[in-house]
């Protein structure tokens, strides 16, 4: 079943979102990066005006920056978002990605899903292969993989990844019981 999700930073447009019959918002703040994290000031504001009528995920940044941007989590946090993800820029030449990437969701509420990013521009951004990303994802107890770009300003989607690419990583993504998110400026067309 195809669900909508909607990106947002704050709680202005999350309250548009759920007005417009979303089924997943997702918070984060663009200028930080393609999955910089917002402010725990907007977080909880989110968390506020969503008052719980739509699920939220969140942005945690990229797992090179964990230990100085890692996102503290608090207890109204840890309740309100049921999935978070790391993004793995600048990892994929790294061999204890893996491990690290690991850590770094343990430090995750137990509530929180873990979504594992696929970068579609993977190699211009230095992270793993997509194959890589999902086989990893699925051992390390990840509910959902995204496929998405990390520079938003070099092409959507399927710009880097073709259709059938596409559905080939879906069907890697689907043996493993994940949910599939497709994001990366897509458009209606």
């Amino acid at each position: 079943m195809t669900k909508l999700l909607v990106s947002i930073r704050d709680a202005s447009e999350a309250l548009t979102a759920v007005a417009e019959g979303v089924d997943l918002i997702d918070i984060k703040e663009p200028r930080n990066g393609s999955l910089g994290a917002a402010s725990e000031t907007d977080v909880t504001e989110v968390i506020e005006a969503v008052a719980g009528r739509v699920p939220l995920s969140m942005a945690c940044g990229e797992l090179k920056h964990v230990g100085s941007e890692q996102r503290h989590w608090s207890s109204g946090h840890a309740e309100a978002i049921r999935f978070a993800k790391l993004g793995l820029a600048r990892c994929g030449t790294r061999e204890d990605w893996p491990k690290r990437w690991q850590a770094a969701m343990a430090e995750w509420p137990e509530r929180v899903s873990p979504v594992a990013v696929v970068y579609a521009d993977w190699q211009t951004c230095g992270a793993p292969a997509p194959e890589d990303v999902v086989q990893v994802a699925g051992r390390l107890g990840c509910r959902a993989v995204l496929v998405d770009t990390f520079d938003k300003s070099a092409g959507n989607l399927l710009v880097h990844l073709s259709m059938d690419e596409l559905t080939t990583l879906g069907l890697q993504v689907r043996e493993r019981g994940l949910l599939y998110v497709l994001a990366g400026s897509l458009e209606v067309e």
